[in-house]
């Protein structure tokens, strides 16, 4: 039956990643046309970039609060940096609604914790560059917005690797780590917070070029096109 609705419904199906297409089209045996569009874009003149590391370094994780986001791990890790140069943040709003999200117990929970500063909602295009390093913890995305407005901007980025995070591994000051291996992700921050930092115009170049939503608008305007 699905396989049947999903090849009679639709003519055309656009992904924000390989992985998920190949998937997708080979569990629904899809037979018309797919398209790949990476990423919805980002207006690159919206966001206020940033010049330099600050000296104590600020770790972020931003996306709305739900489980899947990797929300618990990284309060544990904020845990076991309490004696180090470093402050942590988290950034987002609850899903009311969603079944993964948050509830407003486990909220005021976390808003309890000594070793992280929870932030509510923030405007990412004017605050991100305030941070160093945003970290994503999640389990799936289809393509991750936030990390591509972190690189923008110029933080270091660390994520968990996905089907929707693996296009980082093509920019800088980025590193993808294994969601099982969780020192890792330990072991990765504290060669950050030592290492020579430095903002990578490389990726602003490549973001602009690939990723702003001039391009992306001008693929989905060669699909209707079609």
């Amino acid at each position: 039956i699905f396989i049947t609705l999903i090849n009679k419904t639709f003519e055309n199906i656009i992904y924000q990643n390989h992985s998920d297409e190949s998937y997708f089209n080979k569990y629904s045996k899809f037979k018309n046309n797919s398209y790949l569009i990476e990423s919805s874009g980002i207006n690159t003149s919206d966001y206020l970039l940033k010049d330099e590391f600050n000296k104590n370094i600020k770790i972020i994780l931003a996306g709305r609060l739900l489980k899947d986001k990797g929300i618990d791990d990284y309060i544990e890790l904020s845990k076991n940096f309490k004696q180090k140069n470093v402050t942590f943040y988290l950034a987002g709003d609850l899903d009311k609604g969603n079944p993964k999200s948050l509830t407003q117990k486990e909220l005021e929970v976390i808003k309890s914790q000594s070793s992280i500063n929870y932030l509510g909602f923030i405007d990412l295009q004017k605050e991100l560059h305030n941070y160093d390093l945003l970290i994503s913890l999640s389990d799936h995305e289809g393509f991750s917005r936030v990390l591509l407005e972190a690189m923008y901007v110029g933080l270091f980025v660390i994520a968990y690797e996905n089907n929707g995070t693996k296009y980082i591994d093509n920019f800088k000051n980025t590193i993808l780590i294994n969601s099982k291996d969780k020192k890792s992700l330990e072991d990765t921050i504290n060669k950050f917070l030592i290492q020579e930092k430095f903002v990578s115009k490389q990726n602003r170049e490549q973001i602009e070029k690939s990723y702003s939503t001039k391009k992306v608008a001008s693929q989905f305007v060669n699909i209707y096109k079609k």
